[in-house]
């Protein structure tokens, strides 16, 4: 269990495979505050694996 956002933020950060991360919460602000922290590719927002379509990737 964690004790703060700020140590949240701490632990999702102590790896350096940050590809993808998670937030699950009611509160928005915090939403946006901890997820321009995460160093991460991609954060999703109350929500998982979420892509738009008009992003799709192409091998070329």
């Amino acid at each position: 269990m964690l004790r703060s956002i700020e140590e949240g933020i701490e632990k999702a950060n102590i790896s350096k495979y940050g590809l993808a991360s998670g937030i699950v919460t009611k509160n928005m602000d915090i939403a946006n505050t901890v997820s321009r922290s995460i160093r991460a590719g991609i954060v999703w927002i109350n929500c998982f694996f979420a892509f738009d379509v008009d992003c799709l990737l192409e091998a070329t």
